[in-house]
């Protein structure tokens, strides 16, 4: 091989490389395109969460009251969701679910509250507003905002705040619609920081039946 056609050769390895590596990226780039979307727990913005017996029996053992709530919504779970929907067993939406569970336990929750009025409550018969780091198990969580004059909220029961009996931190029960579509144990994005699903849905209220600390 004489001079020029080494030199030829040496110039265009550098380009070759180069197009092996383009190769090898087009290829990949194509492999991506056809595997399924990775999805990663616990980052979704809402998961249902189905408990063992173990869990339920563990969580019962909080308090009387959630022992209460529990064995009450047992028979509901998986009721479907509907919008003003009033059917524990067929059909209900989430301050109607509240509301007759409670009612079901014989708490004096003595008639039906929309999301709006909750989110207003200091004191409203039995219910009283707390912070959310008082909050408890069976405590009712209120979410909501307006847009353009029309409002949007949900009310969950608090389960299991910091996870310590199910092992599931920020655990609540409600009757959910969107991606849920039933009474649910669940747990969502945002718990910890104030808001449920999505930052413009915040956390308004806390409420509870316990009479408020004073000091």
């Amino acid at each position: 091989m004489n001079a020029d056609s080494k030199k030829r050769r040496h110039q265009s390895t550098p380009f070759r490389r180069l197009r092996y590596a383009r190769l090898i990226a087009l290829s990949c780039a194509l492999l991506l395109l056809t595997l399924p979307p990775l999805r990663l727990r616990g980052r979704e913005p809402v998961e249902a969460v189905q408990l063992t017996q173990n869990q339920v029996s563990r969580l019962k053992k909080t308090s009387p009251l959630l022992e209460k709530l529990l064995t009450a919504a047992a028979p509901s779970i998986g009721t479907p969701y509907k919008w003003g929907g009033t059917k524990l067993q067929s059909g209900i939406d989430c301050s109607n679910f509240t509301w007759q569970l409670f009612q079901k336990i014989g708490l004096p929750y003595h008639r039906y509250l929309g999301t709006q009025f909750m989110s207003r409550i200091y004191r409203h018969g039995a219910l009283s507003r707390i912070p959310f780091k008082a909050a408890q198990a069976g405590d009712l969580l209120v979410y909501g905002y307006t847009k353009d004059g029309q409002w949007y909220g949900h009310v969950v029961i608090l389960i299991d705040k910091d996870g310590q009996r199910s092992g599931i931190k920020g655990l609540t029960l409600g009757a959910h619609g969107g991606e849920i579509q039933a009474v649910r144990y669940i747990t969502y994005q945002g718990f910890e920081s104030g808001y449920f699903k999505h930052p413009r849905m915040k956390l308004v209220n806390v409420l509870t039946f316990r009479a408020p600390e004073t000091k």
